[in-house]
């Protein structure tokens, strides 16, 4: 409630330099919108200066959440030089660092994805061979681990002290590995026979 209030009050005392702020931010905004695309291509390029084809340089795992994230910024930006209420910036900021952090799991994940080229390169240089269920079993365990790591970060952001949960995360790790060793001792057996 102490938020909308502070911001009906912003609205109330509207005056010329308000306006024309409200103007340059929106100006800012939809140039972030637009300059996303040239940013983003121009940036996976320099990554992957061999790579011609436009297909796979809009195809790769990091071009959609880049792009996002170029959009966000304009509207970040957009909304910093309103010169909002601190408090009001404070959660804006807030909710741009967790949108941040999701982008680049995203890109992450992506990165780890069975039809990524990255992963078929990065499995292909490593001499890794196996069925395909071997490989998107491995996929999935990784992309799981980065959401996790990602849920970890916002978590902290948040405020949250993970203290507590990280040492019962870590005692409940070694129960269940003791409790499921010969389990995971045959399924390991059979994952590096299946990858040979």
């Amino acid at each position: 409630m102490y938020y909308i209030h502070n911001l009906i009050y912003f609205i109330q005392n509207v005056d010329i330099f308000t306006i024309r702020d409200i103007g340059i931010a929106i100006f800012v905004a939809i140039l972030f919108k637009i300059l996303s695309f040239p940013l983003t291509y121009i940036i996976i390029k320099m990554f992957n200066f061999k790579v011609k084809d436009k297909k796979r340089i809009k195809g790769h795992s990091f071009y959609k959440p880049l792009r996002i994230f170029f959009t966000l910024l304009g509207i970040y930006l957009a909304l910093y030089i309103l010169n909002l209420p601190y408090n009001i910036f404070a959660v804006i900021t807030r909710i741009f660092r967790i949108c941040t952090i999701l982008l680049v799991a995203n890109g992450l994940a992506n990165l780890f994805s069975c039809s990524s080229n990255t992963y078929s390169d990065m499995l292909e240089k490593l001499h890794i061979r196996g069925s395909g269920t071997t490989l998107t079993f491995i996929s999935k365990i990784i992309k799981i681990l980065i959401y996790i790591v990602a849920g970890f970060m916002i978590l902290a952001d948040l405020g949250y002290d993970l203290g507590g949960l990280a040492a019962g995360i870590g005692i409940s790790g070694v129960v269940i590995a003791l409790a499921t060793q010969d389990i995971a001792r045959s399924f390991l057996r059979w994952t590096f026979h299946s990858c040979r």
